[in-house]
């Protein structure tokens, strides 16, 4: 059951021992969402043939919600704006914030010079995109260095929890950007892709190739630590397009398509914690076993830190266990100030799956049992570290 669930899952790195209450992987479970209308009372969005994009917009998170709302009781519906009322960026992130929710959803709605563009898209964001140096821009046209006492232009070279200069005047954005994690990246890669999917399945054109499944370094992205997609359900610059996404039908079927892709990721979402729990209680239960040999429990306790690191040239084995506490599309040095005070003690690991496809990961043990001990101290530092299988040979030098 295991492997077949993780594939299944493509870019969701679920495969977790001893799950800490309280870490963004514990509370994965979504039990708040926020939906967000994009634009909004002054600001029109895009606009095409007597159409505004804050309109559409509305419209299908309305009918988005009423989806949710009578199809997952279990689930809280926050919305940012029911009516025609200009709601700033910062202010959408604040709401889903005080909602305590675990995922952001934002509808939007494209245009484009070329009126042959056409097509649906959704786009995400990793902490990598923040170091790369990526132009931070705001949902919609152009650009923003500064937006309402957030200077952006501070944040394109820095990472973790690096606030140099000052330059944030409030002290809850500092830590909103410092507390993203790369999990929250592959969570909001996965549902993007499945509400992608979705389209695709009941006849939609994909703005690209593939899924149309981007990157994004959109402030509403970045700036909160859950889970958020920015998808846009059409271009209102094309006449096709147009006449679908305003009309009756193609706002219930756009809803009913994101509704879709959200429904899958949440029961994804649900069959992963439940696999998790099995395997911490087959861990509890050895590890009561093992106990009740002093020699045994001698045995398993977790290394230090320091003495951690994989030594080939000294392994009977080349495939075992890691701690996983970074993923990102392309390798870095383990020297990096990412690491924080694991810098020099982690090794990377190219998996060759899914775009995150380098793993970096503290330690290496023969059995699941003891990494997942190594583990908990690991999680002092990088709350979100996992236990993860490795292969020697995928080592990157």
């Amino acid at each position: 059951m295991k492997k077949s669930l993780l594939i299944a899952m493509a870019s969701m790195v679920f495969a977790v021992a001893n799950v800490k209450a309280g870490s963004p992987i514990a509370n994965a479970e979504v039990k708040v969402v926020v939906i967000d209308a994009g634009h909004g009372g002054s600001d029109s969005g895009a606009s095409y043939g007597g159409y505004n994009e804050k309109d559409v917009n509305l419209k299908v998170a309305l009918a988005l919600g009423k989806k949710i709302e009578e199809r997952m009781p279990d689930v809280k519906v926050v919305y940012t704006r029911t009516t025609d009322t200009f709601i700033g960026r910062p202010e959408r992130v604040d709401i889903a914030l005080k909602a305590k929710a675990q995922v952001l959803l934002s509808v939007h709605a494209n245009g484009a010079g070329d009126s042959r563009a056409c097509g649906t898209e959704t786009t995400f964001f990793t902490v990598d995109d923040m170091v790369k140096g990526q132009p931070t821009v705001g949902v919609g046209r152009g650009s923003d260095e500064k937006y309402n006492g957030y200077n952006t232009k501070n944040i394109r070279n820095r990472h973790g929890n690096e606030v140099s200069d000052g330059a944030y005047k409030e002290e809850r954005t500092m830590a909103q950007v410092g507390k993203i994690q790369t999990l929250n990246g592959e969570y909001s890669h996965a549902l993007a892709t499945h509400i992608q999917k979705a389209y695709k399945k009941s006849g939609r054109k994909m703005h690209g190739q593939d899924y149309a499944v981007k990157r994004g370094n959109f402030e509403l992205l970045w700036s909160a630590d859950l889970v958020s997609v920015i998808t846009e359900v059409g271009f209102l610059s094309n006449p096709d397009d147009r006449a679908y996404i305003t009309s009756e039908k193609g706002v219930n079927q756009i809803a009913e398509d994101i509704y879709s892709g959200f429904e899958t990721y949440c029961n994804n979402i649900k069959k992963a914690l439940k696999q998790m729990m099995e395997e911490e209680a087959e861990l509890a239960a050895s590890d009561s076993q093992n106990d009740a040999s002093p020699a045994a429990a001698a045995s398993t306790t977790a290394p230090t830190a320091s003495t951690t690191a994989p030594a080939a040239s000294s392994a009977a084995s080349q495939k075992g266990y890691a701690v996983q506490v970074m993923a990102l599309d392309k390798p870095i040095s383990v020297d990096d100030a990412r690491f924080k005070s694991y810098r020099g003690k982690v090794c990377g690991y190219a998996s060759g799956n899914g775009k995150l496809k380098y793993k970096y990961c503290v330690g290496f043990y023969p059995d699941r049992s003891s990494a997942s001990k190594a583990a908990a101290e690991v999680r002092k530092v990088f709350g979100d570290a996992f236990v993860v299988e490795v292969d020697r040979s995928d080592e990157v030098h």
